[in-house]
């Protein structure tokens, strides 16, 4: 499986940081464009903890829906959470995965810790940020702060929005893109944006920031009219 080309995973999860995660998808991938593995776990014990949550409710009619279908036209393998434990690991070893990105990916790393508990640690990978990535090699301009006030793509405290859809909109000209909220799918957009990042060839500085706060901060310091200060 090895072929000297370094490895990484994208991994997006659904759920609330109240509850344990229901929707896990990743993809195994290189800086090149080429996707190895892609995998999409619906944890049904999970899922069932949402229910009568208006938002999940539909959710949870979708993927039994999708349950009913052939197999290979699945979106979701309905796994338990030993299942899930097991093909996760078995595909870090596999492909000899160290870094593991997401999008904000504090929240990611916080649900794959109270899926793995006390085995979290020895998962022994590095999480980073795709945000950050993209931050530092394109965002961090005045061109993107004028297009999110220009667009009203703005937070109610008046900071330019850094979310999925606000990025993928300006980095593909796309105004209609909207996240889908199925992991697997969302791997997908934020899989783009890396890739537009790492076409950069940028360095990239992985220690934690606020993207709204560095964009605010530049915002003030061009003298920006509408700068939160």
């Amino acid at each position: 499986m090895n072929t000297g080309v370094k490895k990484f995973m994208i991994i997006d999860i659904e759920g609330k940081s109240t509850n344990l995660p229901y929707d896990i998808g990743y993809i195994i991938c290189d800086k090149y464009g080429k996707i190895y593995k892609k995998e999409s776990f619906c944890i049904l014990s999970n899922l069932l903890t949402y229910r009568r949550n208006p938002n999940v409710d539909k959710k949870i009619d979708l993927i039994i829906d999708d349950s009913e279908k052939l197999e290979i036209c699945r979106t979701w393998e309905i796994v338990s959470t030993l299942e899930f434990k097991n093909k996760f690991c078995n595909d870090l070893k596999e492909f000899k995965i160290k870094y593991l990105y997401s999008f904000n990916n504090g929240f990611d790393k916080a649900m794959l810790k109270k899926i793995f508990t006390t085995e979290f640690e020895d998962l022994s990978i590095v999480f980073r940020d795709i945000k950050l990535a993209i931050l530092q090699t394109k965002l961090l301009k005045r061109k993107y702060i004028d297009y999110c006030y220009q667009n009203n793509y703005v937070t109610r405290g008046g900071y330019v929005s850094t979310t999925v859809e606000t990025i993928y909109r300006y980095l593909f000209n796309n105004q209609d893109f909207k996240e889908k909220h199925i992991a697997i799918e969302d791997v997908f957009a934020e899989y783009k944006i890396l890739m537009n990042a790492f076409r950069a060839k940028k360095k990239i500085k992985w220690e934690n920031k606020n993207a709204w706060k560095e964009l605010n901060d530049l915002a003030i310091k061009i003298n920006y009219p509408y700068a939160v200060r």
